[in-house]
Order: structure tokens, then sequence, then C-alpha cells
């Protein structure tokens, strides 16, 4: 939260993010991030449109592959990340 105050001015433009561009984009997102919340995760995927899709992880914390333990959300974003496989549709691990 300090960067929000900081003094300064972006040293680049802000990335326009809209429904144009790759459509492989995975968004992983728990469902309690208190850093970064599930309503900031939904608005992402609505802001890339059909180009990305939604994987919602029952948990906790912040970083959900690597960092997170749901089992189901490692199998989704190892097999995006190595094999290239995404969900065909938005996706909730329990």
């Amino acid at each position: 939260m300090p960067c929000a105050f900081w003094k300064t001015t972006p040293s680049e433009p802000a990335v326009s993010i809209d429904d144009e561009g790759s459509a492989d984009i995975l968004i992983a997102q728990h469902q309690r991030d208190p850093v970064t919340p599930l309503a900031g995760g939904q608005l992402l995927d609505d802001k890339f449109g059909d180009r990305s899709t939604l994987l919602t992880v029952d948990g906790s914390g912040h970083g959900v592959f690597v960092l997170g333990k749901n089992a189901c959300a490692q199998d989704v974003v190892a097999g995006y990340l190595v094999d290239g496989v995404m969900p065909s549709d938005d996706l909730t691990c329990r």
C-alpha cells in the first residue's frame, strides 16, 4: 500500500487491459487474498473478455501457485505453464 502514496510519477504509461491480443491468459486467484482481493481478479478477467480464464481457489493468502497448498490449483497452473493446457472454462478449485 505505501507505493500508492509515493510522490513520484510512473516511469512508464499504464498498460491497457482490454479484449485485444493473446487469448491464453490464466488468472489464478484465492477467494480470500488480503493483498489482491477476489473482486480484483474477477474485474481483470472481465476486462480481458474472452482472452482469459479465471481459476478461483478456495484458499487464503497471496500466491496461488508455489506458495499455495491446493492440489487442484497446483495441477491446473502447472499444466498451463508446462504443457500450455488452458482450462476450457472458468474453474473453481475447492
